[in-house]
């Protein structure tokens, strides 16, 4: 079942790299990975950013970003 939500998640964050493309924002995307998705975000090209992390009921949130040459390669592979 993991991998069915990998898919989806890999899919959803390249329509959101498309379309901040599309909007002028080359690609770049920011969010708060959750400590058991950071694995995940860092094969896709997300970097850890160095702020601090977001405390909500409990857990520690990274604020990550997907840097533009990480968003093109990403959309280079979904474009194939």
């Amino acid at each position: 079942m993991e991998g069915l939500f990998e898919g989806c998640r890999l899919a959803l964050l390249t329509w959101g790299a498309w379309w901040s493309r599309e909007s002028g924002y080359r690609g770049r995307l920011l969010l708060d990975a959750s400590p058991g998705s950071m694995v995940f975000y860092k094969r896709i090209g997300f970097q850890s950013l160095d702020v601090e992390a977001v405390l909500h009921e409990g857990i520690r949130y990274s604020p990550m970003e997907l840097p533009p040459e990480a968003a093109d390669e990403l959309l280079r592979i979904w474009e194939e």
